[in-house]
């Protein structure tokens, strides 16, 4: 599931169209829904898939910004697992 620190994450590491057009946008939108006490759940697998860095270990801008462009994508997975976990 989406989460805002992924978002924050997600946008310090990436410079890109993709990020200010659905990363951006979501972000704010989830912060807004906390800051009125509203629910960021349930939400919709193609909304989660844009912008949930978790579920887009085969995005080439991802793994250009993590020079993994030869990985498979479960050491994608795992080089940003890893950096949250350091975040």
């Amino acid at each position: 599931m989406f989460e805002l620190s992924d978002a924050q994450k997600d946008l310090k590491q990436r410079a890109g169209e993709l990020a200010k057009r659905t990363i951006a946008p979501r972000a704010a939108a989830v912060d807004e829904l906390r800051s009125i006490g509203q629910p960021t759940v349930p939400t919709m697998i193609a909304l989660e898939k844009a912008t949930n860095p978790f579920l887009r270990a085969g995005d080439a801008g991802l793994r250009a910004h993590l020079g993994m462009e030869g990985a498979s994508d479960a050491e994608v997975f795992a080089e940003v697992r890893r950096r949250k976990d350091n975040f």
